[in-house]
């Protein structure tokens, strides 16, 4: 044609060798690909061209065509041409031997460097489980990883169509093909929500298929409550023994009981969690998981669920729980100044809790072997017979009493002990035990009886001060106040327990008595004792009484004295908050601006002047609040705005939030989307979509830059509540956006896209996957509080690496971690050999 001065375009040359492979006449293929010039445009032509063929099954000849067209200069995309031949083959469901074929050719002739990886993710792409069965074997064979997530997509696909077998049969291959057992992970959010709903069905085919019973009845739980069906998970657990992912469970444990308030079944699935759990092998640990769930609960709860809490602490004194005396002092910490007496008083009981129910099951096999009270009665009486001493025996017996609330039988045996020709000798740990006792009972005879016994005894007898302050304050709440101050005066000579939590509960009851019946004299002489005998440390709850007691009455004037005593002298400042709107509501400008000099001289300025703020929002003074977050220097600590907005948004103040919204118009200094993100919370929380629809209308027209995670969350709650979503949903954040209605599950949020609000939340629940994934994204936000927990994180997780990077950058900058995270990094590095890291 050439010679005749015809010339066809590629595109027609292309077309003729189209024809000629799909009719059969391959020979004259290679002399037509020679006539090609390959102008402006070949390349997409080649490409519709192969596309084409590779649809007829012609599969030579389009990698002839595909041979001829140039490679791109850039070598990291040379290292992936040839995808979209890849694509088409798995697209049509071709052959995999083709399919393989392919493969091979294009990493030998050097265009492709890991076709093996694009087959597999393309089969993901098209969920064709049957040709990714056969690629997985292949890539296997090559010395990679077959990962959980390869199977995600072909779970969720089966069960759209209901294809419950199809299920099985992936998990199946999983187990047995691939040796990748199930994670918690794949089992709650990909495998159980695709199979039936019957439970027990669900574990014997699971079961069947090679994954635990463990395993499985965790998922299928935790599954149950994030749909909020605690009963349901209450009775699977039930009837299933198994050990359960407690630390995974406890948050969806905690907000099922919050948004359902069935108390029963988490009181039932709390019990059964941990009665189960083989890897506790002391009461030490039960202590640490129970204390662990009511903790949680506390900072979880609002104002409205608030009351959940004492029943839980009911139910778990009842179930026979123990907590820790550290944890119920971080839960009275956290409640401050709203914690009642019947709530200090149930953690008081919970620390040395001798429940006789369902987790005293768990310890019945005792170290040592100890009698019932029937057969201790016969040892003793043998012991006499035998002229042997049945001292300990008879303190054996006392303590059993003690333990079941037998009180007339302890009585009796009280009396016959303390007879003259009674050989018994009361010691330390008997004595303490039933003053202890009685004191519960407010029996003041019989105390009375153990005291005289006390003091009249030759041993120098020192009883613990936790047990003589129950005493004290027996007698003092039964008016016998002289009695009470008489033995107040001698507490000093007991051991000392400032530290216990039941110690300082029970001197904070005293004092609240006094100060609640408004009896100033007695409170501030009991005080004194306190004080000057050095018997309790200082702390805003021992100081809250000494206020408290002037603003019952109303006198202004000695609150206002007593709350300047404590924080010039203790460096406390006790109500506070209290005070401030007190004179905010009477307008005393004077004692205002003195309260808060006062605390600036403690808490510094910044936080000061936060805390003035709030206290006029919370008093409907909007007004004065701006004028104060107009005050340059406020902007250095948006933390601190972050954790009273996250406070008060536990607590669903949305008038506060709302009028700190009104307040802070406009600052550029404070972060609004902090407290539009809080606000929108309350809003999701208390179902109002008007409100939340509103909140984003009020965002546009101030200006307020909503990030993806606002939009997203606001837009998955729209949608649930059947309203329009007049934005487009963030895809960056959202993952399986057209799948929420029909799975019912909520979006997750991408790691990368995390805000520092959720990684300081991952890096606080210790989520190590999460904060491995998004913390070198994230470093430059971090400050030095930050980087120790997350030194003190990569030194659990044996991450010592990771740690030894964050600690010379600090080192570099001139900042050192916190001392006990640094020693603890040390220690690390010492007990694992690394001695090279220590020496840095």
């Amino acid at each position: 044609l050439s010679k005749k001065d015809i010339f066809l375009l590629d595109k027609d040359y292309l077309e003729i060798v189209y024809h000629l492979s799909i009719n059969g006449h391959h020979d004259y293929i290679p002399l037509i690909l020679n006539e090609i010039r390959k102008m402006f445009g070949y390349h997409q032509d080649a490409i519709n061209v192969i596309l084409k063929l590779l649809l007829k099954d012609q599969y030579e000849t389009a990698y002839q065509i595909f041979l001829t067209m140039r490679r791109p200069e850039n070598d990291n995309y040379n290292q992936s041409y040839g995808n979209f031949m890849i694509k088409q083959m798995i697209k049509l469901n071709k052959p995999v031997d083709k399919v393989l074929e392919l493969c091979r050719r294009l990493e030998n002739d050097g265009v492709h460097k890991m076709t093996l990886n694009r087959a597999c993710e393309l089969c993901l792409l098209y969920a064709n489980y049957d040709l990714a069965v056969p690629l997985f074997e292949e890539y296997q064979k090559s010395g990679n990883e077959i990962r959980q997530h390869f199977f995600w997509p072909f779970l969720v696909a089966r069960g759209k169509v209901n294809d419950f077998n199809g299920v099985y049969d992936i998990i199946h291959d999983m187990i047995n093909k691939f040796k990748v057992v199930p994670t918690f992970e794949s089992l709650k959010d990909y495998i159980i929500p695709n199979l039936p709903k019957s439970t027990d069905l669900l574990i014997r085919k699971l079961s069947d298929c090679g994954l635990t019973k463990g395993s499985i009845c965790s998922a299928l739980v935790i599954h149950k409550l994030s749909e909020f069906q605690i009963k349901e998970a209450a009775e699977i657990a039930k009837r299933n023994s198994a050990t359960y992912a407690f630390f995974q469970l406890k948050k969806y444990l905690i907000q099922a009981l919050l948004v359902t308030k069935d108390l029963s079944s988490f009181l039932s699935l709390a019990n059964t969690i941990i009665l189960n759990d083989k890897a506790l092998t002391d009461d030490e640990n039960i202590t640490d998981l129970s204390g662990s769930l009511l903790f949680e609960l506390t900072v979880k709860s609002s104002r409205e669920t608030n009351y959940l809490i004492e029943e839980v602490l009911k139910g778990f004194l009842a179930s026979g729980h123990r907590i820790s005396s550290e944890t119920a002092t971080k839960i009275q910490t956290y409640l401050g100044e709203s914690i009642t007496p019947e709530i200090g008083d149930l953690l008081e009981r919970l620390i040395d809790n001798e429940g006789s129910t369902v987790l005293r099951r768990r310890s019945s096999v005792s170290k040592t072997r100890v009698l019932d009270s029937n057969s201790l009665i016969q040892t003793i009486e043998e012991c006499k017979k035998k002229n042997e001493d049945p001292t300990n025996y008879q303190s054996q017996l006392i303590l059993n009493y003690c333990r079941f609330n037998e009180l007339d039988k302890l009585n009796e045996l009280i009396d016959e002990l303390l007879l003259p020709e009674s050989e018994y000798r009361f010691n330390g740990a008997i004595l303490a035990t039933l003053i202890d006792f009685y004191s519960n009972l407010n029996n003041m005879d019989k105390v009375e009886l153990v005291l005289k016994k006390l003091t009249d005894s030759e041993d120098q007898i020192a009883i613990d001060a936790s047990k003589m302050i129950k005493a004290i304050k027996m007698f003092m709440l039964n008016d016998r106040y002289e009695r009470g101050v008489e033995l107040l005066k001698t507490l000093n000579q007991c051991r000392p327990t400032k530290e216990s939590f039941s110690y300082r509960m029970d001197v904070w009851r005293i004092l609240n008595h006094f100060a609640v019946s408004g009896q100033v004299e007695k409170l501030n002489e009991v005080f004194d004792i306190l004080d000057s005998n050095d018997l309790i440390k200082m702390e805003k709850m021992v100081l809250t009484p000494l206020i408290n007691v002037h603003l019952l009455k109303g006198d202004m004037e000695k609150a206002l004295e007593a709350f300047e005593m404590c924080g010039n002298k203790y460096f406390i400042t006790p109500l506070k908050n209290s005070l401030c709107k007190k004179l905010i509501e009477i307008e005393d400008a004077n004692n205002l601006q003195k309260i808060t000099d006062i605390s600036t001289a403690i808490h510094g300025e910044i936080n000061s002047l936060y805390d003035l703020t709030f206290a006029f929002i919370e008093s409907g003074r909007i007004r004065q609040a701006r004028r104060i977050l107009e005050t340059p220097g406020l902007g250095s600590r948006t933390d601190k705005i972050s954790y009273l907005c996250e406070r008060y948004a536990s607590k669903g103040e949305e008038k506060i939030l709302e009028d700190l919204i009104v307040a802070s118009k406009g600052l550029n200094h404070i972060n609004s989307l902090e407290i539009y993100t809080n606000l929108l919370k309350v809003y999701i929380e208390k179902k109002n979509t008007e409100k939340a629809l509103n909140l984003w209308v009020q965002a546009q027209e101030e200006n307020v830059s909503l990030n993806d995670e606002f939009l997203c969350r606001l837009g998955i709650f729209l949608k649930e509540s059947g309203q329009n979503v007049p934005f487009t949903i963030p895809k960056s954040v959202v993952l399986k956006v057209s799948e929420i209605n029909e799975n019912g599950e909520e979006p997750r949020i991408d790691s990368k896209k995390l805000s520092l609000k959720q990684f300081r939340l991952n890096l606080r629940n210790n989520e190590a996957k999460a904060v491995n994934e998004s913390w070198k994204s994230i470093y430059g936000q971090l400050n030095n509080r930050d980087k120790s927990d997350l030194i003190a994180m990569f030194c659990r997780t044996q991450e010592v690496d990771n740690a030894r990077e964050i600690v010379l950058d600090m080192l570099k900058n001139n900042v050192t971690p916190l001392y006990r995270v640094l020693q603890f990094y040390l220690n690390k590095c010492a007990f694992s050999g690394r001695i090279e890291l220590v020496k840095e």
